[in-house]
């Protein structure tokens, strides 16, 4: 009487997860002089800090991950749709990048 069964929820629950792309400092100049590469592109033994954040959220069960970034949000997005295997429409988890212009 009272007490509700999880099974009987007609929603699930996603596991969600916010990733802030951009560390707002200069600190990885001049590695990042070119405005294009944000500094979640540089690559680290041949892998985007971008891809190795990822993976490790997608081994925690993630299933809907939201970017948000600033600076090179348009690269950080283009990025996830081509090259990152879990920008494909097939992928286990749901990537959202969330640009914030005015911040720039």
């Amino acid at each position: 009487m009272g007490t509700s069964d999880p099974s009987d929820s007609k929603h699930e629950q996603k596991l969600q997860a916010v990733l802030l792309a951009d560390s707002f400092v200069s600190t990885f100049r001049p590695i990042t002089l070119d405005k294009s590469q944000p500094k979640m592109l540089c690559p680290l033994n041949n892998v985007t800090m971008l891809d190795y954040s990822i993976e490790f959220l997608a081994g925690a069960g993630i299933q809907e991950l939201f970017i948000f970034c600033v600076s090179g949000s348009d690269a950080i997005e283009q990025h996830v749709l081509t090259k990152s295997v879990y920008g494909a429409k097939n992928s286990r988890m749901k990537i959202q990048v969330m640009k914030d212009g005015s911040c720039e």
